[in-house]
């Protein structure tokens, strides 16, 4: 494979010296691809990364400009890594979300964290929208607009399905002092 020969100023190395990029390669490819290897835990993934900041350093329209090349291809590639570790993680976290909400969208399920037989049992009596409603948004801590979306309904409709599960859950449960709440004896 011939990469592109592009010729570089290279301070660190001569001074005033030029420097082509398949040198630059060569010396730099193996600790940058180790460094983010570090950062992800994947081989592959670092790989491809240091691969996109070659590809933007080849892009720079006068490379001459860049006083320091192997930092350049150092910062971006871990910029590139860090970006990738937080969009993995909010992958994570939005997959998780939305199992949870496919299995309380299911009828009869309830998240297995929910121990209390009183709770669970009040859970089930709601309709599949107030209990998706109330789980993500007590449980999962989801705001009202994820939730909207995942009930595949309108934020209006979620605030009314969250509404009618709590008071419905204010009326089924006993509290610490065993009377129940109703929610006209709250007064």
């Amino acid at each position: 494979m011939s990469l592109p020969r592009i010729v570089f100023l290279d301070p660190e190395r001569t001074g005033r010296g030029m420097l082509d990029f398949d040198d630059v390669y060569r010396r730099e490819w193996a600790p940058i691809v180790a460094m983010v290897t570090t950062i992800l835990q994947d081989r592959g993934a670092a790989e491809d990364i240091v691969s996109e900041a070659f590809a933007s350093l080849s892009a720079v329209p006068d490379p001459t400009q860049i006083a320091n090349v192997a930092g350049w291809l150092r910062t971006a590639a871990f910029r590139r890594a860090l970006n990738e570790k937080r969009n993995r993680s909010r992958r994570q976290v939005v997959s998780n979300r939305v199992a949870a909400q496919e299995s309380t969208r299911r009828s009869g399920e309830i998240d297995s964290d929910l121990t209390d037989p009183e709770l669970t049992a009040a859970l089930k009596a709601l309709s599949p929208h107030q209990r998706g409603a109330v789980l993500l948004h007590y449980v999962y801590d989801l705001p009202l607009k994820e939730i909207s979306e995942h009930l595949n309904c309108s934020v209006s409709a979620t605030k009314v399905h969250l509404s009618r599960g709590r008071a419905h859950l204010r009326n089924q449960l006993t509290f610490g002092n065993n009377t129940t709440w109703r929610a006209n004896e709250t007064r």
